[in-house]
């Protein structure tokens, strides 16, 4: 252990010193030794990248760990400089938003966040939460806070890394393909119109048009989790894992349990589990071979993108990095 504490301390100066005290504590986990691939790159923005936030299952209008999660997004964002967040959904809890003047978006979004809702793009997906209220008031809000972007249930962007290196985020809407919501109460007849095979087609065509150097897909439901619910997401992973292979996509970020987890299965996919943004449940003490790591604690995703490398660290209320990695392009 001692050598990597002074590998880190040779490095401090190229740090910005709140993240590397921040990042101390987290060296004690042995997870982190055996999971983390080092770099001594600054973890925020610079000339040849971008860092973004990820936020999950969070709206809980400032009840829980809502606010302490958002009050070290708002600390953390000064050293990040994030130039966006994105949420992996179910942004309102217990059941979605009535309309645009629900008091949600005040009490759980717009007071909360305070000035990363002003000063940031929102890119935002559905979670089953959401589905359980108005979606289409959810799809309409930007009329209200234009950094908030929504334009369909499912639909894609582009950001640039560099002046020679491009990334495209594709966001799903997961939750139609979650078989056992369609004989739940909670959600009948929410999901009337919704076409998974059209969907999937979609995301096939998105995915073998891009010619970005980066491929990222976000969605609400997990491919790869600890536990699944049964009819949760079968469907969602045989549509969508050989997409992933196919097309080279190297990252999928999602929330839904309410937990920090990295998946590594076979194949080049890193699986991002950011659910922790207002209610954790504790960590689950199985392990799958294909988990790098796993904790029930309230926390975000704070993700630096340069040409080569994807770093990210998952960051508690404390502002301590309770976990770091990387994915390679």
């Amino acid at each position: 252990m001692r050598p990597v504490l002074n590998w880190f301390r040779k490095k401090q100066s190229m740090i910005p010193k709140q993240i590397f005290r921040n990042l101390l504590p987290a060296l004690a986990g042995a997870a982190f030794f055996t999971a983390c691939h080092s770099t001594n790159k600054t973890a925020h923005q610079s000339k040849d990248g971008f860092s973004f936030f990820v936020l999950g299952d969070w709206g809980n209008k400032g009840g829980g760990s809502q606010i302490p999660v958002a009050n070290e997004m708002i600390t953390q964002s000064a050293a990040y400089k994030p130039s966006m967040i994105l949420t992996v959904g179910d942004n309102f809890y217990e059941d979605g938003v009535k309309d645009l003047q629900d008091e949600h978006w005040q009490l759980s979004y717009e007071n909360v966040y305070k000035d990363l809702t002003k000063k940031c793009a929102w890119y935002v997906a559905l979670g089953n939460h959401d589905y359980r209220g108005n979606v289409d008031a959810e799809l309409q809000y930007h009329t209200v806070n234009p950094n908030w972007n929504m334009p369909a249930r499912y639909y894609t962007f582009v950001k640039n890394i560099s002046d020679k290196v491009k990334v495209r985020f594709i966001v799903l809407d997961t939750d139609p393909y979650a078989d056992s919501y369609y004989t739940d109460p909670k959600y009948k007849g929410v999901f009337a119109g919704q076409d998974t095979a059209a969907q999937t087609r979609w995301v096939k065509e998105t995915l073998a048009a891009s010619k970005e150097q980066w491929k990222i897909v976000i969605g609400h439901h997990p491919v790869y989790c600890l536990k699944p619910k049964a009819g949760e997401i079968e469907s969602l992973k045989k549509a969508m894992e050989p997409l992933f292979k196919e097309y080279g996509v190297q990252a999928y970020i999602c929330g839904h349990d309410h937990i920090m987890q990295y998946h590594t299965p076979a194949g080049k996919t890193g699986y991002i589990i950011s659910g922790a943004g207002a209610k954790p449940t504790p960590k689950e003490k199985q392990k799958e071979s294909f988990t790098a790591f796993t904790a029930g604690v309230p926390a975000f995703t704070a993700i630096t993108m340069t040409e080569k490398e994807l770093q990210f660290n998952f960051i508690d209320t404390t502002g301590t990095i309770v976990y770091h990695n990387s994915i390679k392009q």
